[in-house]
């Protein structure tokens, strides 16, 4: 692949140099479709219907990662991928979408460490949280108001913890 970029103002044209680069399809993990107010104003229009789809990639030796792909309800417009990150083989991520649209994740990466991410229907994390498997595995759980927390494991604070409030996030316990 070669980049070409035209500065107009300087009636200049660069090329770089050729670099090979390799598109690949994960295997797909989960999907679910959910729905996104419009924002025409109107109060009865249809959402729009989008998919999040969790795909796993092992491009690099002995490196499998878990990706995020947010589209159209029939996935021929990709608005986003996400890198979410590195997963053990045997680990089975855990997906719950919220009444809000969110995107609730947990998967384990190490051998006791689970990674808690929240993501927005445009696909950008909002929370990202590591918990420990101490005496039970954290999990999802679906509280009877609609809002998602963690149950079991016990959270651990570190320096890459996300927290982003917005008006549709729902508060996140602990249990």
């Amino acid at each position: 692949m070669i980049a070409n970029v035209r500065i107009k103002d300087w009636d200049q044209e660069r090329k770089s140099q050729p670099k090979a680069f390799d598109v690949i399809e994960g295997a797909k993990l989960w999907e679910q479709d959910f729905g996104v107010p419009r924002v025409s104003g109107e109060t009865n229009d249809a959402p729009e219907v989008r998919k999040y789809t969790l795909q796993q990639a092992n491009y690099i030796k002995n490196q499998l990662r878990l990706y995020l792909r947010v589209s159209d309800a029939n996935g021929g417009q990709v608005l986003r991928t996400v890198p979410i990150g590195t997963m053990l083989s045997f680990s089975r991520p855990e997906p719950q979408v919220d009444k809000f649209s969110n995107l609730h994740l947990i998967y384990q990466n190490w051998a006791k460490t689970f990674t808690y991410s929240v993501f927005n229907p445009e696909g950008e994390l909002v929370t990202r949280e590591v918990y420990d498997y101490v005496d039970s595995r954290p999990r999802l759980r679906v509280e009877g108001d609609g809002n998602i927390t963690i149950a079991g494991g016990v959270k651990r604070v570190t320096s890459n913890e996300t927290r982003e409030k917005t008006d549709n996030d729902p508060p996140t316990t602990q249990r």
